[in-house]
């Protein structure tokens, strides 16, 4: 059973695999809408943010050179006087580059505010421990043609075994085998491929509370009415007051005299 909040860390190839859509009804806006209602909070590697924030800048030069490759394709079909006539005004496919990385960085950040993360910064990481992988060849070393590229996995790997431990609970979000491995396959470790998996899993329990709370609700309105009736009716009721034998001496308990006057059905939420 998933206790909440659940932390939740992010691996930069779920951004990827979402498109990089933070819109607020998006597969990635649905986390804040978790974060916000106390189911999970949310835990970033800062190289996580680092990534993420170059995969960002490379996405909006990507459709800045995509508009200017299409008023190319244009102009070597028809003039520009062509298409002004025809009210296509190609100046306005010459984005400027700087222009809207600044748009889209601010996009990232005006998410990263709503989505509060906890960072995990780099005092986390045990640089000896990373070297000593990287000759035994252990995760996420193994791949001797990647070994470069798999040194960002191992510092975020590093930094989520420490700030863990082995008994905190974290879900790991990561379609990286690799990157799974380095985390370590620990007890307090649940890893996810998707977020799907993780909003399923999370719906899941939800539906099951909702069926427990039916069922005991039920359950207290069935014997209400028969408890209800054995209390008036006294026949459960047993009541030993104080008294004193011959010597003065006491035995049993000084009640106060109480009547109850209503009972309210208890309603489990």
């Amino acid at each position: 059973m998933i206790k909440y909040p659940l932390y939740v860390t992010l691996d930069t190839n779920i951004f990827d695999a979402n498109k990089l859509d933070f819109s607020q009804d998006s597969t990635l806006g649905l986390l804040v809408n978790h974060a916000k209602a106390g189911k999970i909070k949310i835990v970033l590697s800062n190289i996580v943010l680092k990534e993420v924030e170059k995969h960002i800048i490379k996405a909006s030069d990507g459709v800045c050179s995509s508009f200017r490759g299409l008023r190319k394709e244009l102009i070597n079909v028809v003039s520009d006087k062509f298409l002004e006539e025809i009210g296509i005004e190609t100046d306005l496919l010459m984005l400027n580059k700087e222009e809207y990385r600044t748009k889209s960085l601010k996009m990232w950040k005006k998410f990263l505010e709503k989505l509060n993360p906890e960072i995990l910064n780099l005092s986390l990481v045990d640089l000896d421990g990373i070297v000593s992988d990287y000759f035994a060849i252990n995760p996420p070393f193994e791949s001797s043609e990647k070994k470069r590229k798999e040194f960002p996995d191992a510092f975020i790997a590093n930094q989520i075994r420490k700030r863990f431990g082995e008994d905190e609970v974290i879900a790991i979000i990561s379609d990286d085998k690799g990157f799974k491995k380095a985390c370590g396959y620990s007890e307090n470790h649940i890893f996810y491929q998707s977020l799907g998996e993780l909003y399923n899993a999370i719906n899941r329990q939800e539906r099951e509370y909702k069926e427990i709370v039916r069922i005991t609700n039920s359950l207290i309105g069935r014997y209400i009415s028969e408890i209800e009736e054995e209390i008036k009716n006294e026949d459960c009721v047993e009541v030993h007051g104080l008294s004193c034998d011959s010597d003065g001496i006491e035995s049993g308990y000084d009640y106060s005299d109480a009547e109850v006057v209503s009972l309210e059905v208890l309603v489990v939420v």
